[in-house]
């Protein structure tokens, strides 16, 4: 398996290991006491050389075994293009490509099999076109042989053969043929060869090139410039990524034979459970989790009753799986999903607004407004930015949908009239105004939600349209909602059901390429709160909000995923977490931008009439800066390795806004300019005023980030589901996007520091020894007492006192056992040079805790510093509690 590029899911990946070396390590895992959690992506394929469905696909086209396994659109609006796929994978026009001589044609002879290959890309010709190649010269074959030669008359006969055998297997049968004949017949060989030469296109040779392009005609593919793909492209793919296709997992036949190997290794009790990358792609994401939790079951014996209406989170369950779903925050995932839970971005969010004064959200707004000296609005952002990708990489699926509801109106004299430009127009407004990712009607269930989320984007939409017919609008309502026909069984209701469901798969990667990858480069009032699944226009929830969050959790999926970073967020937790003292501090961040700016203005270059970078970039630039810059000095090696990241990240983000550059169309000006500001910048001077404004303010800055990374790090290890924690971030790590954020992992450095911990050298902060110890401490100490962690009940308790609104407090129990956490948050008023950790009475003062009746009379110990206490009144002094580090476990 090769994770998103997967070409066989029935084997493993031989460039990580053996099947058997797979084995010993889940053996390894096991002896420690560890379990595997695999990552499987069945949505979808990387297409090319090495995948053999794909192959046999593009030889044999529709009639290919395996041309159902693959989402494509065999009838799409482009007439040229029926019964074809549309391969764009050329780097110039066809015409272009063709006439330069790139395409290159080659006979095997050990197999009698006909390809073209263009660079590193190999196709396959269909048997049935070998005629026209074959048949080429062919007097001048039987002028050297002989028209009696037997071995001529055998060539003609294998020519017949693949004029008249559509069968696959009869193909297969006449290329071995043709491979036996040239081996023991070199004039035919020599032949071949020749012919070879004669379907060779260079210079002005139209008649070559005419010869090639007629044989590529009659293939069930079409070659295409990969610029193409933006509007003709006829298969779905994984968002806009045209070498990963599309598969029909709601296939049995496809379900099987790309999770055989997974069930295999089930029921070998190899693997423990399974994340689902991407499930919104699936057709059908509940029945496909009912199917994998069913196989699962008959894999271990264990009977699953995939018709309970409640099976999220459920015991019943067969096999731990968790899915990467995306959650609006209004949004919940439906009860019928048979997993236990997501990968945990919601708990992300939360926990980053946790760290967030909402009290100073008008005010950090007026900040960003003044400084880009405009006024955006997030939510017409939103729906511009996914108009845009309508517009550009995610046409051809728009256009596949329109033709379908197109032919949906067809079917019926009241809307007949709706004419094709119409109804993309309305179609586009919907998806553009819709308010999640998508929805999850099917045959079994539509769902009030369901119901509530289409008819607010239709009402929106038809709110924002004025010139289109309000009646289609009222149309694509029944549609969406499977309300056109009554008879489920006819012919016309499962096509309307088939659009309604398309329209789903389609809505999902719209959502994430407009918000995620567009809309969040462009709308940079504090980047931190521009994560996976989150809301840039919520600034902080509070304490209550947050309990209540855990609270519902625990009743719903409380064994789901709660993560501070992967692999997909946009920055690491750390830099989240320095990021979002900025808005404890508005009117301080004002004055430093402002004066940044003024210093760096001649840095700037003007190019029509604009200076590059603009002032939304370069504000985007100021805060990546201070979010990833080292408290350290860095030498002139490491300060290069930074400009490059900062480089690098930043072509990546203004790639996205699509704003003044983007990867189709890149504005190399522009981009120059960029990466020679930052240049500029970095390289001044240790005793420049840039430096002199920034090094003051960023070192108050991260010191209070540490803080609340372990503010952050303490709350994911203790509250409701199973912590995810990402390679690396044991220690602090400032990483921004992918690719910055899936580097090595110096696991010999993390070792050590780890030995330093158990050392209790925990300083200085900036170290990151004292998130190692509190990781570690926690791990352990779960580990002793799982039954808190996994079965025990999550109460909030109550704070008093003038900073009770800076501190989360709570309690795990199970029978009677119980932690109490205690975390700081907002801490940047609390501390000082002389007073650099938020704990100590002097530090909290009148604030303290009230402590559960249950407990009077205990005794309990602070995990971290083995600090007794006897709870013998109602509450309790928050400084004694926090009195040496800037968090508490007290094991009851």
């Amino acid at each position: 398996m090769h994770g998103y590029d997967i070409i066989n899911h029935a084997e493993l990946n031989p460039e990580i290991g053996s099947i058997q070396e797979f084995y010993d390590f889940v053996n390894t895992l096991h002896y420690y006491d560890m379990g595997l959690v695999v990552d499987i992506v069945p949505n979808h394929m990387g297409i090319g050389n090495e995948n053999k469905w794909w192959m046999d696909v593009l030889e044999n086209g529709q009639a290919s075994r395996y041309a159902s396994y693959f989402d494509i659109d065999w009838e799409p609006l482009k007439k040229e293009l029926k019964g074809k796929i549309l391969v764009p994978v050329l780097g110039d026009h066809y015409g272009n490509t063709l006439s330069s001589g790139q395409f290159k044609f080659h006979f095997n002879h050990e197999t009698g099999k006909l390809t073209i290959n263009y660079w590193e890309h190999e196709f396959p010709i269909n048997p049935s076109s070998y005629p026209m190649f074959l048949e080429h010269r062919i007097e001048v074959l039987e002028s050297r042989m002989g028209s009696n030669n037997t071995d001529f008359l055998e060539y003609l006969s294998i020519i017949t053969a693949f004029k008249k055998l559509p069968e696959i297997r009869e193909k297969n049968i006449a290329s071995r043929r043709l491979a036996e004949l040239c081996s023991r017949n070199q004039l035919i060989s020599g032949f071949i060869q020749e012919n070879l030469v004669d379907f060779r296109c260079e210079g002005n040779d139209s008649i070559s090139c005419n010869r090639i392009h007629n044989l590529l005609e009659e293939q069930a593919y079409r070659l295409a410039y990969w610029r193409v793909s933006i509007d003709v492209v006829n298969y779905r793919r994984f968002f806009d990524v045209n070498h990963l296709i599309g598969l029909k997992t709601e296939n049995p036949l496809v379900f099987t034979s790309t999770h055989s190997l997974i069930l295999d290794l089930i029921e070998q009790e190899k693997i423990d459970g399974l994340r689902l990358d991407h499930p919104d792609g699936l057709l059908d994401p509940t029945n496909y989790f009912k199917t994998l939790q069913s196989e699962a079951g008959k894999r271990l014996g264990i009977n699953f009753d995939s018709t309970e209406a409640n099976l999220l989170g459920s015991e019943k369950l067969p096999i731990y799986v968790i899915a990467e779903k995306i959650l609006a925050p209004f949004e919940k995932i439906p009860r019928n999903w048979a997993i236990n839970g997501t990968v945990g971005y919601e708990f992300l969010n939360q926990l980053c607004n946790l760290m967030i004064d909402a009290r100073n959200a008008k005010k950090f707004k007026r900040v960003y407004q003044r400084f880009i000296e405009s006024v955006p609005n997030f939510g017409e952002l939103v729906v511009d930015c996914k108009k845009i990708i309508m517009k550009t990489s995610l046409t051809s699926e728009l256009s596949t949908l329109s033709n379908h509801l197109n032919r949906i109106s067809e079917r019926y004299y009241s809307t007949r009239d709706y004419t094709l430009n119409n109804l993309r127009e309305a179609l586009t407004e919907i998806i553009a105004c819709f308010p999640v990712y998508r929805t999850y009607i099917s045959q079994e269930q539509k769902g009030d939600k369901a119901i509530q989320f289409i008819k607010w984007a239709i009402g929106l939409a038809k709110k924002r349209t004025l010139y289109t017919d309000p009646s289609i609008f009222d149309f694509i309502e029944k549609v969406l909602l499977v309300e056109l026909e009554d008879d489920k069984d006819s012919e016309e209701y499962r096509d309307t059901l088939k659009f309604a469901m398309e329209f789903q798969q389609y809505t999902a990667p719209l959502m994430a390429k407009g918000l995620e990858d567009t809309s969040f480069y462009r709308y940079n009032k504090l980047i931190a709160l521009n994560e996976v699944g989150g809301e840039p226009v919520h600034f902080g929830i509070s304490i209550k909000d947050f309990h209540n969050h855990n609270i519902r959790r625990l009743e719903r999926t409380p064994h789901g995923m709660i993560c501070t970073s992967t692999h997909d967020t946009k920055r690491s937790e750390d830099v989240r977490a320095r990021l979002c003292v900025l808005s404890e501090i508005p009117d301080k961040w004002q004055e430093k931008i402002t004066r940044w700016s003024t210093i760096n203005q001649s840095r700037k270059l003007e190019l029509d009439k604009v200076l590059a970078p603009d002032k939304n970039d370069e504000y985007l630039f100021y805060q990546t800066l201070l979010g990833i810059w080292p408290c350290e000095t860095p030498n002139e090696a490491e300060k290069e390795v930074l400009i490059t990241r900062l480089e690098d990240y930043m072509l990546k983000a203004i790639r996205e806004a699509k704003a003044h550059t983007s990867w189709v169309n890149i504005n190399t000006p522009y981009e120059d300019a960029i990466k020679g500001y930052i240049r500029k910048v970095l390289t001044s001077p240790e005793n420049h005023p840039f430096w002199k404004e920034f090094l003051p303010f960023h070192k108050d800055v991260a010191h209070v980030g540490f803080l609340n990374s372990l503010f952050q790090c303490a709350l994911k290890l203790t509250c409701p589901g199973v912590p995810d924690i990402y390679q690396g971030s044991e220690l602090y790590k400032f990483t921004l996007v992918d690719p910055d954020n899936r580097k090595p992992v110096d696991y010999n450095y993390l070792r050590q520091k780890l030995n330093e911990v158990k050392a209790n050298d925990l300083y200085p902060l900036e170290s990151g020894k004292m998130k190692m110890f509190l990781t570690s401490s926690i791990l352990n100490f779960r580990q002793k007492h799982q039954d808190i962690f996994r079965k025990g009940n999550y109460i909030p308790l109550e704070t008093k006192g003038s900073k009770a609104r800076n501190l989360v407090v709570f309690s795990r129990q199970f029978d009677n056992k119980a932690v109490i956490v205690v975390v700081p948050r907002l801490s940047y008023n609390m501390v000082s040079e002389a007073t650099p950790l938020p704990a100590g009475e002097e530090v909290w003062k009148d604030t303290s805790i009230i402590i559960p009746a249950e407990y009077f009379g205990r005794k309990c110990v602070n995990i971290f510093t083995n600090q007794e206490f006897v709870f013998t009144e109602e509450r309790i002094n928050a400084g004694k509690i926090l009195n040496t580090l800037p968090f508490a476990m007290l094991f009851i």
